[in-house]
Formats: C-alpha cells, structure tokens, sequence
C-alpha cells in the first residue's frame, strides 16, 4: 500500500481514541490492520477507518506514530508486511516494526458484527454531536454514580445530571433511541462529525460520511 504521509496520519489519528494507555490485553494499544480498514480497540470503545491493504497484523501504535512522524516532508509511504515484520519505506528510509498476526482484539472486534449493521443505520440530527457536547460536562465524573456518568439518550432530548448540576438539549428530530452513553466516550465521540447511528443489545455504533465507525 503507497499513500501520503499526512494522509495515513490523518487516518490513524482518527482511530486513535479506541487505544488505551495500558493494555491487560497488548493488542488495546495497537493499531489492527485487517486488509479492508484500520482498527482500534480497548474494550470501551472501537473506531474503524476504511483503509485497503494487501496484508492483515497489529502493530503498537505509538511505535509506528512515530516512524510516520520522523519522515521528514510529506513523502509517499508504503507499508508492506514482509517476514512478519511492518514495513516502513519511503524514497530515502526504511524501518521494520514488530507486529502480531494473531490478534485477540480483532477477534472481539469481529464479535460486534459490524458488517452486519449496513441496513440497521439512522440518520443523526445535524447537531447530535453539538447536544451530546454540551451536555457532557454535568454527567458525573464519580464512576460509584452509576448512570451519573452518562448522557441519556431519549428519542429527541439528551440529558445529563451530577446530582448539583442538570443539562437538557432538544434535538429537532427524534433518533428514536433509548441509552446510556459514558460521558467519557462522548468526550471522544464529539471529535466526529457522525451522521448515522444503530443500537444493538450491548453497543451504540456511530458513522461519519468517510465510513469511519
């Protein structure tokens, strides 16, 4: 795969929020490469950007950050995966990266079923994101508080409450959903300007125009 330096750091800064700063599992604080997009993972929150490659691994995400931002100008890039390793190259340098083929984050993330949302999506109200941001500040930051530390979703009206403060945004249009979403997440989530969104038994799926979910 050959693409632009600034190009691939736009696309792996914008799956970053899924990476955790420890991982109990290692492949939390990797980026996943699976052929078709590139993934991250840490249990809370997962963020796919679609990204074609010609082969699938793991590599930890702050050592190839910064291969990618010790290349001097906005040189072509290509990444390749030879004898197991993640190859770096452009015009004038090359570095290997360890990486892991066999992945446990991948495999939890396969249990989502992403691709088996593609006719479940809902439109967003434009300004979801401006409502979930202001209301993220009154929920809670005490984890024993339970929904506390959330913003409530219901229908057309978000809310969010630490028990001193109180916030209630109405949407124009109902999203005909009803949850918690974590007041951390939606700090993570408001960087995304989502327009689409679907609700199963255990996860909140959210989508922008570029297909990032």
């Amino acid at each position: 795969m050959i693409t632009k330096k600034s190009t691939l750091l736009n696309v792996l800064q914008s799956v970053k929020p899924g990476l955790a700063s420890k991982g109990i599992i290692e492949q939390f604080t990797h980026f996943i490469f699976s052929g078709e997009a590139v993934m991250t993972y840490n249990d809370e929150i997962c963020v796919t950007h679609p990204l074609e490659t010609k082969f699938q691994c793991s590599v930890i995400a702050e050592d190839l950050y910064k291969t990618l931002t010790g290349i001097s100008g906005d040189s072509s890039v290509k990444l390749s995966l030879e004898d197991g390793k993640l190859c770096v190259k452009t015009a004038t340098r090359q570095a290997k990266l360890s990486t892991e083929v066999e992945n446990d984050a991948e495999k939890m993330i396969e249990m989502l079923g992403l691709k088996e949302l593609e006719d479940k999506w809902i439109p967003l109200p434009e300004d979801f994101s401006k409502g979930m941001f202001l209301c993220m500040f009154s929920a809670s930051k005490d984890m024993t508080k339970g929904a506390g530390t959330c913003v409530y979703l219901n229908g057309s009206n978000l809310f969010s409450s630490d028990e001193a403060r109180i916030s209630h945004y109405s949407l124009p249009k109902s999203t005909t959903l009803t949850t918690l979403i974590p007041a951390r997440s939606v700090a993570e989530l408001v960087r995304f300007e989502v327009t689409k969104v679907c609700l199963d038994k255990s996860w909140i799926h959210f989508k922008t125009e570029e297909e990032v979910v």
